[in-house]
């Protein structure tokens, strides 16, 4: 009965530690449910980044359980806990909420950005109108400036080249604008007001305009072709375009006045000089005489006449035919060189009478 008695209380204790080991083996996670449970995790994390750009790890609310159902820990006396169809319901709806959330300030974001643009670009096109406005005034300034000094030159009769071109153009203008003065008030004083002094004394320029260009030496026409460039550029940009043709004329002149004595000074040094004064005789009896219509007809046929060249046809000197076309503009500029010469000795004969 004692070993019985002894017995016992080990078996006792065998059933005991078994049972403990029961619990302790069944209260321990199964690896597979863990692996389980980080997947599913993973997925809705996965899910929720899709749908509303968040996740547990990056959000602007600092919530890192954001993807997991909330649950109130302290509920009210008496409520029945909810199912799972009510938590997915709930969580589906905070899903909308931030979503919304999330649309609402990216449009505030966008509408920001969109302002700022046009803000921007308002700032820009108001410096762009600024700074053409001063442009322009920049350019008028430096066409008034040019005129002053021609006007200087001429009154101490040291006129350039280029004055005695211009002279007739700002005769033509301070008479004009000495009239509209004498209309307000006979005290107006403008930017000619010297040569509305002086205007009775000074000398009208009657020779034509490529006439004074033909007589130059090649060192003036250099000088010569700058200014008139610099009148040019100022006319179409400050001034309206008002003289603009006429510099624009002068300039083609100017331009075949110095090709042509560069190259007679090359074929001079080359011994051809005779050949290059019997081409320019040929091609000027060709030219002279001819009004606008019969050069105009002439540059037809010198054009198809190249152009045929290039087809393949025989004993066409394209050389010479290129010279003759290039003549013919500027036999064309000359012509109109002198209309526009003309109509201007016309204007100051009826505003000085």
């Amino acid at each position: 009965m004692a070993r019985l008695r002894d017995a016992s209380p080990r078996r006792s204790d065998a059933r005991d530690g078994k049972k403990k080991r029961h619990r302790h083996h069944s209260g321990s996670e199964d690896p597979e449910d863990a692996a389980r449970a980080a997947r599913k995790a993973r997925k809705k994390a996965a899910k929720m980044l899709a749908a509303v750009g968040y996740s547990d790890e990056t959000n602007p609310f600092g919530d890192s359980n954001l993807s997991q159902p909330f649950v109130w820990g302290k509920k009210e006396k008496g409520s029945q806990p909810k199912d799972g169809a009510d938590l997915r319901r709930a969580q589906r709806q905070r899903v909308d909420e931030i979503r919304k959330a999330r649309d609402r300030r990216e449009q505030r974001e966008a509408e920001q950005e969109e302002m700022e643009r046009l803000k921007g670009e308002e700032l820009r096109l108001r410096d762009a109108e600024q700074y053409e406005d001063w442009q322009q005034k920049e350019e008028s300034f430096h066409l008034r400036q040019a005129k002053v000094r021609s006007q200087l030159r001429i009154r101490a009769n040291r006129e350039k080249p280029v004055d005695l071109l211009a002279k007739n153009l700002l005769l033509v203008s301070a008479r004009a604008q000495q009239d509209e003065a004498e209309e307000k008030d006979g005290k107006t004083k403008t930017e000619d007001d010297f040569f509305q002094r002086e205007i009775g004394r000074i000398r009208v320029e009657h020779r034509r305009p490529y006439a004074i260009v033909e007589v130059l030496s090649a060192d003036e026409l250099e000088e010569l072709q700058d200014d008139v460039k610099t009148y040019l550029e100022l006319e179409e940009s400050g001034n309206g375009g008002e003289n603009a043709e006429f510099w624009r004329l002068m300039r083609l002149v100017c331009d075949d006045r110095i090709r042509r004595l560069r190259r007679a000074q090359s074929e001079g040094r080359a011994g051809r000089g005779a050949i290059h004064e019997s081409v320019n005789e040929t091609i000027a009896d060709m030219l002279d005489g001819k009004d606008a219509a019969g050069l105009t007809e002439l540059q037809a046929e010198v054009r198809e006449t190249i152009a045929s060249a290039s087809r393949g046809a025989a004993g066409v000197d394209v050389e010479f035919w290129e010279e003759v076309a290039q003549q013919i503009e500027v036999y064309q500029a000359r012509a109109r060189l002198t209309e526009l010469h003309e109509e201007m000795l016309t204007k100051l004969a009826d505003l000085m009478e």
